[in-house]
């Protein structure tokens, strides 16, 4: 049986058969490692945005040991960091007034004050001072007085207890009018609006250690 030649020629080679065009490969990464790469990007935004969380629960909490004591000393409050306000003021007794003083934290990390509270008084922003100086008697104003943290939007405070001038002699006590208040913490200084009467010539305001709250 004969073989089919097609166009072959006598004594001539086969045609040779057309191969269709190589593609070059493109050179990048495998799937491998865009895998890999993708699972660290979304590890490390997740990394990032926990950060903060830690470190805010972290300084929070880190602060605070057994006995109450503490491990980390945190950084002085400031007047721009922290508000003074007149809280709801109620009767002491009978012949005094208490006033708080509410110091509250407006930033996301935690502050101390150090040392026992102070107090002036002025009749005038720009004023002298009047009266006597009242610092809280449970310890000096300055060196070892009790450091309080605040708490990121927390708050502390201080009662202010004024008694009534009409207590005392006229002559012994010396009865003035004030308006201002200003509180000094641990050398940080706030100023309160505080309409009072005190006296001059006595000591007829009392001011309690800070407290958290």
């Amino acid at each position: 049986m004969a073989t089919p030649t097609g166009n072959l020629k006598p004594g001539g080679t086969p045609p040779r058969r057309s191969q269709p065009p190589r593609v070059a490969k493109r050179s990048g990464p495998s799937t491998g490692t865009l895998r890999l790469v993708a699972v660290l990007v979304v590890v490390g935004a997740g990394l990032a945005l926990l950060k903060p969380i830690s470190n805010a629960l972290g300084h929070a909490t880190s602060n605070y040991v057994t006995n109450g004591i503490h491990s980390v000393v945190d950084p002085a409050c400031t007047t721009t960091e922290v508000t003074l306000s007149m809280g709801e003021r109620s009767a002491v007794g009978g012949d005094a007034t208490g006033h708080p003083l509410v110091l509250t934290n407006r930033t996301g990390h935690v502050c101390s004050v150090t040392g026992a509270p102070s107090v002036r008084w002025t009749r005038t922003p720009s004023g002298s001072f009047l009266g006597h100086a009242v610092a809280y008697v449970g310890a000096p104003q300055t060196g070892a007085g009790t450091r309080v943290d605040i708490l990121p939007y927390q708050h502390a405070s201080v009662l202010l207890t004024v008694t009534n001038t009409g207590k005392w002699v006229p002559s012994a006590c010396l009865p003035v009018r004030v308006r201002y208040a200003d509180v000094t913490l641990g050398g940080t200084t706030w100023r309160a609006t505080l309409p009072t009467t005190i006296c001059r010539g006595l000591d007829s305001v009392t001011v309690s250690a800070v407290t958290s709250s």
